[in-house]
């Protein structure tokens, strides 16, 4: 089994998994981790709700290559199935975002500077999702130990040595 397919298998089995909640996915190639969580909740996903969280809405359009501006508040449809939101690490955008969402991805973890702001993050990440948390990190391997407690799975995947593309999501 290829890096792709075992990083697939791993998130599968977590999506599958009733008693874990919150994936961090870490390896190499920062820019194709968190889509590959995104194509993953869409074919796992019938029909859902998902908040996309990270730096900067300008960030998220790159993240998402994006063929519009990004706004949070709005959803936006990705494989027909999943509304998603998105949002910023500043909590003074998280009241224009759904309270309650099937599915989250945090995006980059290494993005939330302050430590006071981490766990308030994180924890409202955690919150406002009903079914299941990707937390995707640029590092190769290192679980940061303030993250522990929130973690149940862990998925590496190195995708430099991965034939995965980047392809547009909206």
């Amino acid at each position: 089994m290829n890096l792709l397919e075992s990083a697939k298998a791993g998130i599968i089995e977590f999506l599958e998994n009733d008693r874990q909640k919150v994936l961090l996915l870490n390896g190499t190639e920062q820019f194709k981790k968190h889509l590959l969580a995104l194509y993953m909740i869409g074919i796992f996903e019938k029909r859902g709700t998902l908040l996309f969280r990270t730096n900067t809405l300008r960030n998220a359009e790159d993240f998402l290559q994006m063929k519009s501006r990004a706004e949070s508040g709005h959803a936006y449809t990705y494989n027909k199935s999943l509304s998603v939101y998105i949002d910023t690490n500043s909590s003074f955008l998280w009241k224009e975002t759904p309270s309650s969402v099937d599915y989250c991805i945090l995006y980059p973890l290494e993005s939330i500077e302050k430590e006071e702001a981490k766990k308030t993050i994180v924890s409202d990440a955690i919150c406002r999702t009903a079914k299941k948390v990707f937390i995707v990190s640029s590092k190769p391997q290192a679980i940061e130990d303030w993250l522990t407690e929130f973690v149940d799975a862990v998925v590496h995947f190195d995708a430099s040595r991965s034939p995965i593309k980047k392809n547009a999501a909206f």
